[in-house]
């Protein structure tokens, strides 16, 4: 069994560790998702950048990285996080060190049959989601969106100010100086979604053909309220990708076409059957389909 992260004194302008996160590590950790993701990175391809996008109090983040022999086959994993909250990006370091430790006292005292290595985390940037990160970077993205219906988005925190009333202060004196219109605006920014729950979500599905590398998968948590249905069918939808040998005429390596197909799947849920608040979380990935000389591409 694997355990989940602790989150000790979790300062309240973070979301907490929720039915919808306990969705996710619980499908990430399933034997079919398991299954697919050792399989889809093979130990032999580059390591693997992951991305967990609205990182919040780091539970998902630290579980993955925990685990990473178990969940991904490999512990080369590197491990990103991406949110507006500073304070959850503060905090967020504390909690993956918490949970690598763990495992690493485990095989100290011997409770494993075999000892486990970890991921590496590299750090949680403070910024608006995905502007910030290259194009092709990310072979695999976690989200938990804001998915809750609201009437509007709430805006961006004012790092300026934030960093200003921060100055000077202990982390514990700045935690527990947050008024509560502060508190609660940061709150709102991890659930409000805005009109149907999608606005956040539907910008990230528009930049991940972007953002994801040729063999990136996302996993996406959605609710009963967000249009699953559409969703999988906007994604299936996309055009495949055509791509062709880097070098150019004269340069030894063969030109060709590629194509790809996305693929959207439900591979996990909640299993309420009544109200909103259904949660299911969605994996997407291109279906490779290589034509003639694909060794050239997968080689590189």
């Amino acid at each position: 069994m694997l355990h989940t992260p602790f989150t000790p004194s979790l300062p309240p302008t973070i979301y907490p560790p929720s039915e919808d996160t306990y969705l996710l590590l619980d499908t990430l950790s399933s034997p079919t998702e398991t299954s697919f993701l050792c399989s889809h990175f093979h130990p032999s391809s580059p390591s693997p950048l992951l991305l967990d996008l609205g990182t919040g109090s780091g539970t998902i983040l630290a579980f993955l990285l925990a685990n990473t022999e178990t969940i991904f086959g490999r512990s080369d994993v590197l491990g990103l996080g991406v949110d507006l909250n500073a304070h959850a990006c503060r905090y967020v370091e504390s909690v993956v060190e918490g949970a690598c430790a763990e495992v690493k006292e485990g095989n100290e005292k011997g409770r494993d049959w075999k000892e486990r290595e970890t991921g590496a985390y590299l750090a949680a940037l403070r910024a608006n989601l995905l502007p910030c990160l290259r194009s092709g970077s990310v072979d695999t993205l976690i989200f938990n969106p804001p998915y809750v219906p609201s009437e509007e988005l709430p805006g961006e925190p004012n790092f300026d100010s934030d960093d200003q009333k921060d100055a000077g202060t202990t982390t514990a004196t700045r935690w527990q100086s947050q008024d509560f219109d502060r508190t609660s605006h940061l709150l709102c920014l991890s659930y409000a979604g805005g009109r149907d729950g999608m606005e956040v979500t539907n910008g990230l599905l528009a930049d991940l053909p972007r953002l994801l590398s040729d063999r990136g998968v996302a996993y996406v948590l959605l609710c009963k309220a967000n249009g699953v249905e559409e969703v999988l069918g906007r994604v299936r939808g996309w055009q495949g990708e055509v791509r062709v040998g880097e070098g150019g005429t004269g340069s030894g390596v063969k030109d060709m076409e590629r194509s790809c197909r996305w693929r959207a799947e439900v591979v996990g849920s909640s299993g309420k059957t009544a109200g909103w608040e259904k949660l299911v979380v969605v994996r997407i990935w291109r279906e490779r389909q290589c034509g003639r000389d694909a060794s050239v591409i997968e080689a590189k």
